[in-house]
């Protein structure tokens, strides 16, 4: 049997699926190729390493520090800056410390293998998903249009945007086809990857409710109907309290991270207070970002269930409360509602083809900002 006509046997959802993972896996070969142009003297792996992935490559070598109960876990005033591992949720950087362990691999080249096997699950669970909520040639396109986002570089790099987004998608893809035990592992998973999956919990609950069309009153006057429904979600719960403990043994606070967070400027304040804070062009920038992320919202929000409207504002308000905007272009290419609305859009378009290409060419450009690290646009 030739090739073609054993293609032409394939269903649609297939074929999307096969070329999304190859989509994804071009993806990352085209940045292994730049690094290794960029500074051929230098490991590949070297190229996928910035910012904060040296943060879990030092916790999945070093482990989380003990501190007296009191001590300064992290501040910033001014050039006065000290920063500590407790930023960073565990689950990652353990991953990566087991791969190592396991293979016998460094722990960075643990964090480059595990990067490409992320590359293959990301667009199998991005597709899935979609397919809940739309068609196979939508599904397709929106996660084609999520891959190729201008600012969705870190899926395939040594952060934690990959297993972060594949936890969320995978708790609303349990949800949708009734498996618990999926939901149960894959919202316990989100909750340990950032700090903010503990809040997108309650977009998942919205969803279970909508998906069992009980009103929302039900969580107040029959809790117990509720809690059949979502027992799963006692196990992220306890993820979280067990995390808690362990930082409250380590450090003496239940919320060490909390803490720590201020070592990167961040702590809690209304959300209009971190736009336009400095003058620099890449906070300016980063502001105008938001603002426009804010009004495309507003405008095409309506066209989402309301567990993904509430989803996104959550995804947009809480980094807000941190008192600055900046990470917000990375944090939006883990908001997957938009992406949906995206391919929605795109699958009747006869510019779509042109979209995706001018957007995997700003994606391009993008990471060799990450390569060259130029200064202040690559706050991550």
């Amino acid at each position: 049997m030739s090739v073609p006509a054993w293609m032409n046997r394939l269903s649609v959802a297939v074929k999307w699926q096969i070329g999304l993972v190859l989509a994804s896996l071009a993806i990352t070969t085209c940045y292994a190729t730049l690094a290794s142009l960029f500074a051929p003297e230098t490991a590949v792996s070297d190229g996928f390493h910035r910012c904060d992935s040296f943060w879990y490559e030092t916790i999945a070598e070093h482990g989380y520090p003990w501190s007296a109960p009191g001590s300064d876990l992290g501040h910033s005033d001014g050039a006065d800056v000290y920063q500590t591992p407790w930023g960073f949720f565990p689950l990652y950087p353990w991953t990566v410390a087991v791969v190592s362990k396991l293979t016998g691999l460094p722990v960075r080249d643990a964090m480059f293998a595990l990067a490409w096997l992320l590359s293959i699950a990301l667009p199998l669970v991005m597709f899935r998903t979609f397919l809940v909520f739309t068609d196979e040639h939508r599904s397709g396109w929106a996660s084609l249009v999520m891959l190729c986002f201008p600012f969705g570089i870190y899926a395939h790099l040594h952060m934690t945007e990959a297993p972060y987004v594949i936890a969320l998608m995978a708790s609303f893809l349990a949800v949708a086809v009734k498996r618990p035990w999926l939901l149960a592992l894959s919202t316990a998973t989100l909750v340990l990857v950032r700090p903010n999956g503990a809040i997108m919990l309650f977009p998942v609950l919205l969803f279970i409710l909508d998906r069992a069309e009980v009103p929302l009153k039900s969580i107040v006057v029959v809790p117990g109907r509720v809690l059949r429904m979502a027992w799963p979600l006692v196990f992220p719960v306890l993820a979280v309290v067990g995390y808690c403990a362990y930082q409250w043994h380590m450090t003496g606070i239940p919320v060490a991270f909390m803490e720590a967070e201020r070592g990167w400027g961040r702590h809690f304040t209304w959300p209009l207070m971190g736009f336009f804070r400095s003058g620099d062009a890449a906070t300016q920038f980063e502001s105008w970002y938001t603002i426009g992320l804010v009004i495309t919202v507003f405008a095409v929000g309506r066209k989402l269930e309301r567990s993904l409207r509430l989803l996104v504002w959550l995804a947009i308000l809480l980094p807000l409360c941190s008192g600055t905007v900046s990470d917000m272009m990375r944090y939006t290419s883990v908001m997957f509602p938009l992406f949906l609305l995206a391919g929605n859009a795109l699958t009747t378009s006869q510019l779509r083809i042109p979209v995706v290409i001018a957007s995997f060419a700003l994606q391009l450009v993008w990471f060799w900002m990450w390569l060259a690290m130029i200064g202040g646009w690559l706050a991550c």
